[in-house]
């Protein structure tokens, strides 16, 4: 069995009021050529997520809305992610994952996922504008500007 490659990433973000702090650890690997998908998410044509929490990692359970997120951001870099791995067919799985339920977007957590890839797979770190707009109650909203992958 083909083993992971491993990265921790943390995502920090504080503008206004309150932060957003996501801690993760996932790792990646090339899937075997008659492996069997059928139970990983495809997040586009041959690249795969899953979720293997490390047992005791106070890991957060994710939503299905979380889940739907964090692969989201793993779309939007999903060209640079296969590039990276000569467009084999690989799964990246998610085995820790941290944040407060009260400081979280889920925007924040695309942004995680992108992160954590463009680190673990050594390419330059899109540009995400973030501003905080605080006329959105109650406690106003941090606005993510995804343009720039698009």
């Amino acid at each position: 069995m083909h083993e992971f490659e491993m990265k921790k990433s943390n995502y920090k973000l504080f503008i206004h009021k309150w932060e957003i702090a996501v801690i993760l650890e996932a790792g990646y690997r090339k899937l075997h050529e008659n492996e069997d998908c059928s139970e990983y998410i495809r997040v586009c044509e041959n690249l795969y997520f899953s979720i293997a929490f490390v047992p005791n990692s106070n890991s957060v359970k994710l939503s299905d809305e979380e889940i739907n997120d964090f692969c989201k951001g793993l779309h939007l870099v999903s060209d640079q992610i296969m590039d990276k791995v000569n467009h084999k067919s690989s799964l990246i799985q998610l085995q820790s994952i941290l944040f407060s339920d009260c400081n979280i977007q889920q925007e924040a957590l695309m942004v995680s996922a992108i992160k954590w890839a463009s680190e673990a797979f050594a390419f330059p770190m899109p540009i995400i504008n973030v501003t905080f707009d605080d006329t959105i109650k109650p406690c106003g909203k941090y606005i993510f500007d995804f343009s720039n992958l698009i």
